[in-house]
């Protein structure tokens, strides 16, 4: 391998996969929580909040927008479809 393609396979390694987002529609949340639980990565949280039928609907952790892989599990677990993955 010359040097030219070891710094390519380095730079490919470096750079950042294209990460999802999390939109949680917050007034059909119902507060289960399955997707607190069940996030992979703990981006999902109870929000100090309620909403519109006085839940305490779940929230996704804005700043760690980034670190989200798009895996779905929250979406699929949520009984309420109440979120959304966007990659």
């Amino acid at each position: 391998m010359n040097k030219k393609s070891a710094e390519a396979e380095s730079t490919e390694k470096k750079k950042p996969k294209a990460m999802a987002k999390i939109v949680i529609d917050r007034d059909r949340c119902k507060g289960c929580y399955f997707c607190v639980k069940f996030c992979p990565r703990e981006l999902i949280v109870i929000s100090e909040e309620h909403n519109k039928q006085g839940y305490f609907p779940a929230e996704f952790i804005e700043e760690k927008e980034g670190e989200c892989t798009g895996c779905k599990t929250c979406a699929i677990m949520c009984p309420d479809t109440a979120i959304e993955v966007l990659k």
